[in-house]
């Protein structure tokens, strides 16, 4: 709004959050990728005790296809910037980013990377350190982000977009 943009008059750079600053906040999964057995059951299990917003869009999408997600998880473990981890149904499941399985020792050969330059976000999830699937997930950006962002360039803001998704991802929003 114009009063935002009068208190930011002495500010050089504004850092912007992508996930419900540009925007909306609330990610929808596009696409489904299942490998391993019983792949929506064990990565909604271990969804459900993150309050991250695209592991609300996952459970959200086991209700809708009616898939069971209530599975104890025992040994929950969030590593920022990277994914999640635990043991559903005595099987080590871990989600993340790219880096994560990479770091687990979890290839899934490149082959799903191509949706983050369409601007979803791409959840790798492994099974007892085997690939055992990706869920694309995507956020509108907001339809006033762009004139928003514009009028700050436009006063001499520089405007940085901060995200914790891959470079492609982040370029394509």
């Amino acid at each position: 709004s114009a009063q935002r943009l009068e208190t930011l008059s002495h500010v050089d750079t504004v850092v912007l959050d992508k996930t419900g600053t540009v925007t909306n906040g609330a990610p929808e999964v596009t696409d489904v990728h299942e490998i391993g057995k019983d792949f929506i059951h064990l990565a909604a299990s271990l969804e459900y005790v993150s309050e991250h917003p695209l592991s609300l869009a996952i459970v959200e999408y086991a209700k809708r296809k009616q898939i069971d997600y209530t599975s104890p998880v025992e040994h929950f473990t969030a590593t920022p910037g990277m994914g999640i981890s635990g043991i559903v149904d005595g099987k080590t499941i871990a989600a993340g980013n790219r880096r994560y399985m990479d770091a687990l020792g979890v290839s899934f050969d490149g082959k799903f990377d191509a949706a983050a330059e369409d601007g979803k976000t791409v959840l790798y999830f492994s099974c007892d350190n085997a690939p055992l699937g990706v869920i694309c997930c995507a956020d509108e950006v907001k339809a006033d982000s762009a004139a928003a962002i514009a009028k700050l360039q436009s006063e001499g803001i520089e405007v940085v977009m901060l995200t914790g998704d891959n470079e492609k991802t982040a370029k394509a929003i």
